[in-house]
């Protein structure tokens, strides 16, 4: 009886102390690298002054919005067959947007780590890992001064806000 118990304890130890904390290393982390959408096969991180998203996107619909300080100007482009938006600020003479916002609600795009509409919590967590804020049924996640906030309806991700 002594063996099996020994053995039975042996193996609980291996299991807390080598496979629990394997799993947990195993989960993803958001880091602010992660604040990103693809496009096709192309990446653009919150930061980017390239304007190629435009072209992948396909047609928009581009509004301006309130600036935050004076000679600035910021844009919304709307891209409703793709569920997806995008906030620019143009902060020099240069004329260069700069991408500060994109808000995901089609399937179609997803955040570079390949979460999308659609998915689960369950799956977000295996790319981001659990080291977000939960309030009520939305999930942010913070790195380096950019957030990740998903929205969900029973269990399910309905919005991804991208934002710097």
């Amino acid at each position: 009886m002594k063996k099996k118990i020994a053995g039975i304890s042996l193996a609980l130890i291996i299991a807390v102390n080598v496979l629990i904390p394997m799993a947990i290393l195993a989960a993803g982390s958001f880091t602010s690298g992660d604040a990103a959408f693809k496009v096709g096969s192309t990446t653009y991180k919150l930061g980017t002054t390239s304007t190629s998203w435009k072209t992948g996107l396909g047609k928009y619909k581009r509004t301006e919005q309130d600036a935050c300080y004076l000679g600035e100007k910021a844009y919304l482009y709307n891209f409703s067959a793709k569920g997806v938006k995008v906030e620019t600020l143009v902060k020099d003479k240069t004329g260069k947007e700069t991408v500060i916002g994109v808000i995901i609600t089609g399937t179609s795009i997803g955040t570079a780590g390949g979460l999308k509409v659609g998915l689960t919590v369950e799956k977000m967590e295996s790319i981001y890992g659990t080291g977000y804020k939960k309030s009520g049924t939305t999930y942010t996640y913070s790195a380096g001064g950019k957030k990740m906030v998903v929205s969900t309806s029973k269990d399910k991700i309905t919005k991804i806000t991208l934002l710097q």
